[in-house]
């Protein structure tokens, strides 16, 4: 986990990711506990020199979290959440969803209803199988993986996969000259 840290752009986590000046923050002042990253800045000013927050001004600040892609991983989901926690002492409670704290900041994601679910493109390919061959279902799945949009591949891998594996093994059986080969068929 502290190795990816090391990679969150710096006006993502309290400005200085390796001292976690927002975390600290909210160890000091009890105040802070009750706001969000985007919130901190409403009654919080950093202090660069000191590499802290400091009460601050009260005024009319907007705080703001810089755009991070999905492809990112980790990154994105800990963006995401950074917007709904309030006041985590350390990471592990940015992980936390009702009391259960989850191994990644994805899980956390999923586990707080923010990601939609991969039905859409499940339905997608259970409906091109009626029509496309195994080689073109494998390509649409490939062209939903480089999309970017699904949520969860594995799941949706699981639930297609009869479809998308369909005349591989007849492939496999023409290239080895033997049509007769029969290949057991594990569940």
């Amino acid at each position: 986990m502290l190795s990816l840290l090391k990679h969150v752009p710096s006006s993502l986590v309290g400005v200085n990711p390796s001292s976690s000046g927002w975390m600290e923050c909210n160890k000091k002042h009890e105040e802070a506990r009750s706001l969000t990253y985007p919130q901190i800045v409403s009654k919080f000013v950093y202090v660069k020199k000191d590499r802290t927050w400091k009460q601050g001004k009260m005024g009319n600040t907007i705080g703001r979290l810089i755009w991070v892609p999905p492809s990112t991983g980790e990154l994105f989901y800990l963006r995401r959440m950074l917007i709904v926690v309030k006041g985590p002492l350390c990471y592990q409670d940015i992980r936390t969803v009702k009391n259960i704290v989850y191994p990644t900041f994805r899980d956390a994601c999923e586990a707080s209803r923010f990601l939609a679910n991969d039905n859409k493109y499940i339905g997608a390919i259970k409906e091109a199988k009626d029509w496309g061959s195994g080689h073109f279902l494998r390509k649409l799945f490939v062209t939903m993986l480089f999309s970017d949009n699904l949520n969860n591949p594995n799941q949706v891998w699981k639930k297609t996969s009869n479809w998308l594996s369909d005349g591989i093994l007849f492939r496999e059986r023409l290239i080895a000259n033997n049509l007769g080969t029969q290949f057991l068929h594990n569940k």
